[in-house]
């Protein structure tokens, strides 16, 4: 729940105690920030080599190889894609681990190749000149179909009052209008979170984007 009481005491601008040690600190400054560890280097980034992911997936090929003029390639893949890069809150011990953003639980490609049947050496008009060879002779049709599950979708640091396996709508219920549960979610603009300890996840792996298709 938003807490207005600590919002407005750690938002409170007093005396910059460092106001004159160098030209790039002002007067006052917030409560918050001096509370921070080395309040007097302002923001500090680290980078350090503790982030990691994994990746299991079931992979399906079908191949028709080419013969009579054609081939066909069927390929799907069934993965889960999950990370710990990130922390939930910028005090905490431990990475967050979460489904990546860039999680696709379903991938399916399929593509072909047809060779028309014209032209010398073909089924039709195998006995053409040259010239008319040249012309219809030796053409292809290919074809590419990919469809692909859409990206998990995340709501950053909101409120929420009720239970996050409720958030996910079944597909039979999606609409333009409602494409998950909105009913636990508070979205007053001035009801936004601030000096709170997150525990929202970065990303719901049931609440998706809509799916690719190409």
């Amino acid at each position: 729940m938003r807490d207005q009481n600590t919002i407005n005491t750690l938002s409170q601008q007093v005396a910059n105690p460092f106001y004159g040690l160098n030209s790039i600190y002002p007067k006052t400054m917030a409560v918050s920030d001096l509370l921070r560890p080395y309040p007097e280097f302002g923001d500090i980034t680290e980078t350090q080599p503790i982030g990691y992911s994994w990746y299991h997936a079931l992979q399906v090929r079908a191949e028709k190889r080419f013969s009579r003029g054609y081939t066909a390639l069927v390929t799907y893949t069934y993965s889960k894609f999950m990370e710990a890069s990130s922390f939930l809150n910028a005090g905490d011990p431990a990475v967050y681990r979460s489904i990546s953003q860039y999680d696709r639980p379903h991938r399916l490609t399929l593509s072909g190749i047809y060779e028309l049947p014209f032209g010398k050496g073909r089924l039709f008009a195998s006995h053409v000149s040259k010239p008319l060879d040249l012309a219809i002779g030796g053409w292809q049709v290919n074809a590419i179909v990919t469809y692909q599950s859409g990206p998990p979708l995340g709501f950053g640091n909101a409120i929420f009052n009720g239970g996050i396996k409720d958030i996910p709508l079944p597909a039979s219920q999606r609409t333009v209008d409602a494409w998950f549960n909105t009913a636990g979610f508070v979205t007053s603009s001035s009801k936004q979170l601030l000096d709170n300890v997150r525990t929202f996840p970065l990303y719901f792996a049931g609440v998706r984007g809509d799916g690719q298709s190409v």
